[in-house]
């Protein structure tokens, strides 16, 4: 989720964004089955699930719902404090999620449009035949 945060803080906060040809920028992913270095404790089953959260609670305000809806597996995940990363936002009058799609990304919605709102969330069972759908 790093790689989402920095551009986030650079659209959102007023930073620049700087091409220079001769950099060499990447990111690192660990292979599967990598048995290096295990993650503390505290962190849970999915790093990366995790960290996707942790952006998402502090730079999506109420587009946070839409990445809820695609994955409700991570509304129970516990993602650590965040009070210092909100902080920073706030310190710094960094703009909102709603700018961003309306200034930056404002073309995504024309290829991905947002789905509508859920009305209801749950699960359907047939008492006749004890299944859930």
């Amino acid at each position: 989720g790093e790689n989402f945060e920095i551009s986030y803080k650079i659209w959102q906060c007023g930073g620049k964004l700087l091409f220079v040809p001769c950099s060499r920028v990447g990111h690192i992913y660990r292979l599967q089955g990598w048995q290096g270095n295990p993650p503390p404790a505290y962190v849970g089953s999915s790093p990366t699930l995790k960290n996707y959260v942790r952006v998402v609670e502090v730079w999506w305000d109420e587009f946070k719902d839409y990445f809820y809806a695609s994955r409700p597996e991570t509304k129970a995940l516990a993602y650590g404090d965040i009070s210092d990363l909100k902080k920073f936002r706030e310190d710094h009058k960094c703009k909102s999620f709603k700018w961003f799609m309306e200034e930056i990304a404002y073309d995504i919605t024309s290829h991905y449009p947002l789905p509508p709102k859920n009305v209801e969330w749950g699960e359907v069972t047939n008492l006749s035949f004890k299944s859930v759908f």
